[in-house]
């Protein structure tokens, strides 16, 4: 059992203990405290950066961070790159930017 759920029961995948909007399984892979609304995963922008837009994030050993963008018009997602996790903070630079406007997300998943 890790953080009160039991490993062999799917059941607990998809509840929401603390009430934060991200299930079970998503604070799992994130490695955040499913009990704790506090604990997130999260982006740092880097407003220094001048010609493009910068944004960083810790990442934990034994995940794959992949980096998807879309431009704000179109419903399509492309995957930017794929981080593995090494533990550390790294960080995702964007240059030129769009002038029509672009999203990004963090897909995690565990590394293979």
């Amino acid at each position: 059992q890790a953080n009160g759920f039991d490993r062999d029961d799917p059941a607990d995948a998809p509840l929401d203990a603390d009430g934060d909007g991200l299930r079970n399984l998503g604070e799992f892979l994130a490695g955040t405290n499913p009990h704790d609304p506090l604990s997130y995963f999260s982006l740092r922008t880097d407003p220094a950066a001048a010609d493009g837009f910068s944004f960083r994030y810790s990442t934990l050993t034994g995940r794959l961070y992949r980096i998807e963008s879309r431009a704000l018009a179109l419903a399509t997602w492309s995957e930017e790159t794929a981080v593995n996790g090494t533990g550390e903070e790294v960080g995702h630079f964007e240059t030129p930017l769009s002038t029509n406007g672009k999203m990004f997300r963090v897909k995690l998943e565990l590394a293979p």
